[in-house]
């Protein structure tokens, strides 16, 4: 049994609610893909249990933008990238950006020569090492993981049909020739599954429980742990019995009020990051 987790999206709550509902599940294998960090206040300790508990774990759209620049994000998000660097990152990041934007041979601000401790800089650079290592897609077999689309496995969204007005066709068509079986993705915070024929099954339609066939192939979104966006507050994991080619959702209540409070000191009072989680949107 594999447990697919994604889009945890530094909320600590929801990823230590899944968790635990993981432990009470006979799962061989965790697999996050991608989107550990952004949108919420816990990106440390987030970053922590990834490490610790998946097997396996990719790079999202929001992990690239903390080690890159977040490029074409609304202000929202990307403000949380930027304070979520200033958490983060290295002192000998922080340092060659700065040195990099003043004079030469300039002193460090005592904020990057003080920042932590020796063992906490330690965390910082094991962190960092494992979120620009994460590979942005993995094959397994007949099984394909990424992020976002088997064509842009980082940054490429493939909404249901809710938003059908966004499908391209020919491109889904394009992505289903790149995969042999199953493509496992997140990104859109979604859950659902869609066909070569284009057909779209969301998880309520089926009691939470799919049966797959074996000489078809599928596009599987596993939905977000840290912002549900169905409209279902609760978090949302995948687990996939590949003996018997059966999908379950699974979700998870946890304290969201906790959550909003936390991110309302990080972005200020009622932004939306914090208020779309009571409603899962």
């Amino acid at each position: 049994m594999k447990a697919f987790i994604s889009d945890i999206h530094a909320n600590l709550e929801a990823l230590k609610s899944v968790f635990k509902d993981i432990d009470s599940q006979h799962v061989d294998e965790i697999i996050c893909l991608g989107d550990v960090v952004g949108y919420g206040p816990d990106p440390e300790p987030c970053t922590d249990l990834v490490m610790s508990r998946s097997d396996i774990a990719l790079m999202g759209n929001h992990d690239y933008a903390l080690l890159h620049g977040p490029l074409s994000f609304n202000p929202i998000a990307a403000e949380v990238i930027r304070i979520t660097r200033e958490k983060m990152a290295p002192a000998r990041i922080k340092a060659a950006e700065y040195l990099s934007a003043t004079e030469s041979g300039q002193e460090l601000p005592s904020s990057i020569q003080a920042a932590r401790s020796h063992k906490e800089e330690q965390q910082a650079e094991q962190r960092w090492h494992f979120l620009e290592t994460l590979p942005a897609s993995l094959k397994d077999n007949n099984l394909s993981y990424v992020h976002a689309s088997p064509l842009e496995p980082i940054h490429e969204y493939i909404f249901p049909d809710i938003y059908s007005q966004w499908w391209q066709p020919e491109r889904i068509q394009l992505m289903f020739e790149k995969i042999d079986w199953l493509v496992f993705c997140g990104h859109t915070h979604y859950p659902c599954v869609i066909t070569e024929s284009m057909d779209c099954y969301y998880p309520q339609d089926s009691g939470n429980i799919l049966q797959i066939e074996k000489d078809r192939k599928y596009i599987i979104n596993d939905g977000s742990v840290g912002q549900p966006r169905d409209r279902d507050n609760r978090a949302c994991y995948l687990l996939f019995d590949e003996q018997n080619a059966k999908l379950e959702w699974r979700r998870v209540g946890y304290n969201i009020e906790s959550v909003k409070k936390k991110v309302d000191k990080m972005c200020g009072e009622d932004n939306w990051c914090g208020v779309r989680l009571r409603f899962g949107r």
